[in-house]
C-alpha cells in the first residue's frame, strides 16, 4: 500500500481533487483558475490534466466579462485568445450555454448568441464599442475578414429601438408597453395602504429593513421574480429592467397624489419599489447612476460627454455604498436600507415628487441618447451590408 502512494503523482490524482477540493475551502474562481494555470506549467502531465478545464474556464469567463461589461478584462482576453475571440463573434452558441450576472443575478441563456448579438441585445453601448475595437485588432485573411464583417452587421441589426409618441407637449417620449405601466403602477400602488405592522423603518431604532404588512411584501417579492428570474431566461425573454424603471418612475409622479402627503408611505415606495428595480440595470447605465443621472443629462443636453469617475465605474454611491447588492435575495443595501438618488448619492428618505418627475425626464433622455447613439455610430453598417439569413 506504501508503494502504491509513493508512485502517486499530482497528475494521477482526478481533477475533481483539484476543482471540487478548493472550491469548497471557499476559494474565490479566479484564484482557482490561477492555480490550476500554475500547475499546467509545471509539466506536461498536469498541462494535460488541466488543459480542457482552463479552456472551458476561458470561454466561460469571457463571456462574463460582457454580460457584466467588464471593459478592461474583454480587451485583455481579446489580446491573448484572438483565435478565440474571433470565434466568439462569428459563431453562435450552438447548445445550451447559461451564465448568471455577478451584478444583476439575472440568469442568461445564451445559446444562439455571439458576443456582439448578446450585447446589442443587452443595449450595452460601451461593450459594443469595445467589441468592435478589438476586431480592428485582428490579423485577418480577406475571406475571415469578410465573415467578421457579416457576422457583425448581422448583430447590429438586432437592435430594438424604443417606439416613441408624442406627449400632451408636443414632445416626444418613450413609448412604455401597457404591461410594464401596469406593474409598474401595482408596484406603487400596494405603499398606499401600507400600515407598517412592524413599525417605522429607521425610527426608534427601527432597522430600514424590516419586514412591511405581508401584501406589500409579497408584491415585492413578486416583482423581484419578474426583474430577476431564479431560472435562466434568453435575453430576448428577460424584462427590459430599463424600460420598466422608467414605467417605475412615472408610476411614482402619477399616483403621488394618492399618498395624502404621507411620508412613511412614499419613503418605502422609493427605497423598496425604486431601490429594488436600480441594481437591476447593465453596468453602465449603472455607472450613470452612480456618477450623477442629472449632471450625465445636464451634459447631454448641452451637446457635451459627461466623464465618469473612477469611484463610479466602481459602482460606487458618493459615499463608498455599493450600487449593485450583495445577493440576489439578501436584505440589506440598495432596495431595503437605501436607493441611488439622480445626484449619485446614497438616500434613505426621499419621496418628494420632483425627484421621481425628475428622475423620470432625466431617465428618458438617458434611454433615447442611447438609440440616438447607436443610430449614429451603426446604422450605416446595418444599412449597407446585407447579413446573413442562417439563423
Amino acid at each position: 500500500m506504501a508503494k502504491i502512494i509513493a508512485d502517486l503523482t499530482f497528475s494521477d490524482l482526478p481533477l475533481e481533487v483539484y476543482v471540487d477540493s478548493m472550491t469548497a475551502a471557499g476559494v474565490p474562481d479566479a484564484e482557482v483558475t490561477a492555480a490550476m494555470y500554475a500547475l499546467s506549467q509545471s509539466c506536461r502531465a498536469l498541462h494535460s490534466l488541466f488543459q480542457d478545464e482552463l479552456a472551458d474556464r476561458a470561454y466561460r469567463q469571457f463571456w462574463q466579462a460582457v454580460i457584466d461589461g467588464k471593459l478592461e478584462t474583454i480587451i485583455k482576453f481579446s489580446n491573448k485568445k484572438p483565435h478565440l475571440f474571433y470565434q466568439l463573434m462569428t459563431q453562435a452558441i450552438p447548445n445550451s450555454f447559461i451564465i448568471q450576472s455577478k451584478l444583476t443575478f439575472r440568469i442568461f441563456e445564451l445559446e444562439g448568441e455571439t458576443f456582439l448579438s448578446a450585447a446589442v441585445k443587452l443595449k450595452q453601448l460601451k461593450v459594443i464599442q469595445t467589441l468592435l475595437l478589438c476586431c480592428k485588432q485582428l490579423k485577418l485573411a480577406e475571406e475571415y475578414q469578410n465573415k467578421l464583417q457579416e457576422e457583425i452587421a448581422y448583430a447590429l441589426s438586432q437592435w430594438k429601438y424604443y417606439d416613441l409618441i408624442t406627449n400632451a407637449q408636443g414632445e416626444e417620449e418613450i413609448d412604455i408597453p401597457q404591461a410594464y405601466k401596469d406593474l409598474a403602477q401595482s408596484s406603487i400602488e400596494v405603499f398606499i395602504t401600507e400600515t407598517f405592522p412592524n413599525g417605522i423603518p429607521g425610527e426608534n431604532g427601527i432597522p430600514l429593513n424590516i419586514e412591511l404588512s405581508k401584501i406589500t411584501e409579497t408584491a415585492l417579492s413578486k416583482l423581484l421574480d419578474e426583474l430577476v428570474p431564479k431560472n435562466a431566461k434568453k435575453i430576448d425573454e428577460h424584462f427590459d429592467t430599463e424600460l420598466f424603471l422608467l414605467a417605475l418612475l412615472a408610476a411614482y409622479r402619477q399616483k403621488f397624489p394618492n399618498f395624502n402627503w404621507n411620508w412613511n408611505q412614499l419613503d418605502a415606495a422609493c427605497r423598496r419599489a425604486i431601490g429594488l428595480t436600480l441594481p437591476t440595470l447593465i453596468r453602465e447605465t449603472g455607472e450613470i447612476w452612480c456618477e450623477s443621472l442629472i449632471e450625465v443629462v445636464g451634459a447631454i443636453e448641452n451637446g457635451k460627454e459627461k466623464e465618469i469617475s473612477t469611484r463610479a465605474k466602481a459602482l460606487k454611491l458618493k459615499d463608498g455604498s455599493s450600487f449593485y447588492r450583495d445577493l440576489r435575495d439578501c436584505r440589506s443595501g440598495a432596495g431595503f436600507d437605501f436607493f441611488c438618488d439622480i445626484g449619485g448619492s446614497h438616500t434613505r428618505r426621499r419621496g418628494d415628487r420632483g425627484t421621481a418627475a425628475g428622475g423620470g425626464w432625466c431617465f428618458g433622455k438617458i434611454m433615447s441618447s442611447k438609440d440616438n447613439k447607436f443610430s449614429e455610430d451603426y446604422a450605416a453598417i446595418t444599412a449597407a451590408t446585407k447579413p446573413s439569413p442562417r439563423r
